[in-house]
């Protein structure tokens, strides 16, 4: 019979905080990453999966750029649940006034906790727009020039 390795026997909720430390983007060059990371630790094993997938905390750090299709976006939405979300807006964007790549978050603005968005300038009227957007849990909103 194979022993279980240590991390298996830790309780979900110390594993997840785990997790968290070991999902962090410390810059905004990783934020992309934040998706691939987790399907990585996903293959581990089964439960690391069931932990992950059944963990909102986990699906709460969304990144708006062109390496997240907006399906998984959403995916990231449902499965944060209820969860404050941390939204990180990472793209050119050249549009007129056409952010319609921002619809998957718009819907549940009421839930970001932290906003940061490195776009160019022509995002400029959409950060102007927020201040008519219902944003009760906003702790953090930072804005840079890509």
């Amino acid at each position: 019979m194979r022993a279980v390795a240590a991390i298996n026997r830790l309780p979900v909720e110390v594993f997840t905080r785990i997790l968290h430390f070991a999902l962090s983007m410390p810059c905004y060059s990783q934020w992309h990453q934040y998706g691939i990371q987790k399907q990585l630790y996903a293959r581990v094993s089964r439960w690391w999966r069931d932990v992950i997938l059944n963990s909102p905390s986990l699906w709460a750090t969304i990144c708006v750029c062109p390496r997240w299709t907006s399906s998984f976006v959403e995916m990231h939405v449902a499965r944060s649940g209820e969860h404050p979300l941390d939204i990180a807006v990472l793209q050119r964007w050249h549009g007129d006034n056409d952010v319609s790549f921002l619809g998957p978050i718009l819907s549940c603005t009421r839930r970001w906790r932290s906003l940061t968005i490195r776009a160019g300038a022509a995002l400029t009227q959409f950060i102007r727009d927020l201040s008519g957007l219902y944003l009760p849990c906003l702790k953090s909103c930072k804005h840079s020039q890509l």
